[in-house]
């Protein structure tokens, strides 16, 4: 138990303030209340914390969103949904916000069966990060005052670390308790090896002085939330900035028959402004509006989809095989492939990819692992309009999806130890993959030898597969 705050009784001498300096503060308030009114900018009581909770119906665990998406189009990964349609209007729907957050890969490491780690950085404000798979990695240290930790499935390499996390978290974040988004099935499992690791850490010998400084417990406090496929989750923030808050959407993946997930990173931002009808009224007219109670605001909620990250799959958990569906196909199992089709229009898209030799394609789909020459298969099925061209005149795509494949950047990870060393793996990509995802692909590659590519290592573990082209001896020479 916490030992009260005593505060001490001179504290409370001379706390009498003189009505003058009451009345002044008084008076200044209230002419600042009187100008926003008569502004028509006007004001509410109302959070954004408050607004969101009328925008969704929360689960009490998890707070799981039962809510369905918006059948529309996506640009960017960008979709604005008003909250009240008759303050809405296309124009306005369609125009991008500049405040909006975005996201980038702040650092990772990764290599097949040895261990995958990505942390990603909210960039425009920088109050949140969230981590995606934990395995043992050396970049351990950057992710222990991450409260959030997000598992694609429980694979060794990917969540080995988590009960260190735990512990590590609760050191360094003052006690506090770090949150695990954790496919369903598995959830018993993790739990259940929770328990045991906290009573190993409690261990003490039976001899007397070693039972007098015996903990009655261990110190891993986990939150551990059970996620599903094509169920809508948020991750819950103790503080919500700017009006933005964080949600995944869980899409269902192959990897031979283990449980697992890819998510997609959705932000939805509320906002308030002027109803359409209103606008251009002069601000007197607009004061008195407000005072007579009418709601001369409204309230729009932003989304953007933020991230992609597959997990690991093979080809068959991507790939796009169109909207139709069955009568028996169960609610969960369309949005899940919603969730999986949306996923791939975000501006940062992390996809594994394992194997780079076209002869390993067979090998690849055995063992739930993408190959290089699957890449190409993937995006099409997604309506990417892919080309070999460098002179491609990438103007000439009016598809919604072309123009969002323009504006987004794929990190490609969990490459195989057969890769031998970075300069081989990324002259394969090159010469593989269109020169469209070339000019916009980096590959996590801080886990292996380079010995002419170390060079183009940027901060967070990755290396531009057109750095290295344009960096390469063959390209020195030719010019």
């Amino acid at each position: 138990m916490n030992n009260p705050i005593i505060v001490p009784t001179q504290s409370y001498q001379r706390l009498f303030v003189p009505p003058r300096i009451i009345r002044k503060h008084f008076i200044l308030v209230s002419i600042v209340v009187l100008q926003l009114v008569i502004s028509g900018q006007g004001f509410s009581l109302r959070s954004p914390t408050t607004q969101f909770q009328q925008h969704n119906q929360e689960h009490q665990r998890g707070e799981i969103l039962e809510g369905t998406i918006q059948e529309q189009a996506i640009i960017n990964g960008e979709i604005i949904m008003p909250k009240d349609n008759s303050s809405s209007s296309s124009k306005n729907n369609t125009k991008k916000n500049k405040s909006q957050p975005s996201f980038d890969v702040k650092s990772c490491w990764s290599k097949a069966g040895i261990g995958t780690c990505f942390v990603l950085e909210e960039t425009t404000h920088k109050k949140f990060q969230v981590v995606f798979d934990l395995g043992c990695t050396p970049i351990f240290d950057q992710t222990m005052t991450a409260s959030h930790v997000v598992l694609s499935h429980v694979h060794m390499d990917h969540f080995g670390a988590i009960f260190g996390h735990a512990r590590a978290h609760s050191m360094v974040c003052g006690g506090s308790t770090p949150t695990y988004y954790i496919p369903e099935e598995l959830v018993p499992k993790i739990q259940k090896a929770r328990e045991l690791f906290s009573d190993i850490d409690a261990t003490c010998r039976d001899d007397p002085e070693s039972q007098a400084q015996k903990r009655e417990k261990g110190l891993l406090n986990m939150k551990i939330v059970p996620v599903q496929a094509g169920k809508e989750i948020e991750i819950k923030q103790k503080k919500v900035h700017n009006g933005v808050k964080y949600y995944l959407r869980p899409f269902d993946v192959s990897h031979c028959g283990h449980p697992s997930l890819g998510y997609s990173l959705v932000s939805k931002t509320c906002k308030k402004e002027l109803k359409e009808e209103y606008r251009g009224m002069d601000g007197k007219e607009l004061g008195k509006l407000a005072r007579s109670g009418v709601a001369i605001n409204g309230t729009e909620i932003v989304e953007k989809i933020q991230a992609c990250y597959s997990g690991d799959t093979n080809l068959d958990g991507l790939i796009l095989n169109g909207e139709n569906s069955s009568q028996e196909e169960a609610d969960a199992d369309v949005q899940s492939r919603r969730n999986l089709k949306e996923a791939l229009t975000a501006p940062l898209v992390m996809c594994e990819l394992t194997y780079i030799l076209e002869s390993d394609r067979e090998l690849a789909k055995e063992r739930g692992h993408i190959n290089l020459f699957d890449i190409q298969p993937i995006l099409k099925s997604h309506n990417r309009e892919l080309t070999k061209d460098k002179n491609h005149d990438k103007g000439d795509n009016s598809d919604d999806n072309a123009r969002v494949q323009n504006d987004q950047k794929f990190i490609f990870y969990h490459l195989s130890s057969r890769g031998r060393t970075a300069e081989n793996i990324l002259q394969t990509m090159a010469t593989a993959l269109p020169d469209d995802v070339v000019q916009k692909s980096e590959v996590a590659l801080a886990s292996f030898p380079s010995t002419t590519a170390s060079h183009l290592l940027k901060d967070n573990g990755c290396i531009s597969i057109a750095d290295f082209v344009n960096h390469s001896p063959q390209k020195s020479s030719s010019t």
